[in-house]
């Protein structure tokens, strides 16, 4: 009797030794495809552009993505004469398919910026992640310098 309660004591010893490793593997997997390759290739670069802003003449940005993962972002806000120079640093992911570069400065990790990248510009994203419309529209493209 004994040995029969050893041997099932062992074979489920066994058993979920196996199915941890299987975990463990699938763990990985869903690990590797959470890093995306960038679609646009060359894309490190400054990105330049005039966007919209709700109560001055326009917010200046000037951003360097560079290729380690990090970048500094340079913002004016036009028309106003106090506080009105930014500098953030800080790094950006990329989304799944490599086509969306989220941003997350040092200071204000909870306050993201998202841009489409496409050859020889980035698109400013809103809070959903789509592309602004209406009018302005074309107002939220920095341009590849």
């Amino acid at each position: 009797m004994k040995k029969i309660i050893l041997s099932v004591a062992i074979a489920s010893l066994v058993l979920s030794a196996c199915q941890k490793k299987d975990k463990s593997v699938e763990a990985t997997s869903t690990e590797s495809t959470e890093v995306a390759a960038p679609v646009v290739a060359n894309y490190e670069g400054v990105y330049e552009g005039v966007v919209p802003c709700a109560d001055c003449e326009g917010i200046k940005i000037s951003l360097k993505l560079n290729e380690d993962n990090t970048f500094v972002q340079e913002t004016e806000y036009l028309g106003k004469e106090i506080n009105n120079k930014f500098t953030d640093k800080g790094t950006y992911t990329w989304n799944n398919d490599g086509t969306i570069v989220t941003l997350k400065p040092e200071n204000a990790p909870d306050q993201l910026s998202h841009f489409k990248v496409e050859e020889g510009k980035l698109i400013q994203l809103n809070a959903d992640l789509q592309e602004n419309t209406g009018d302005a529209a074309d107002s939220y493209v920095l341009s590849k310098k």
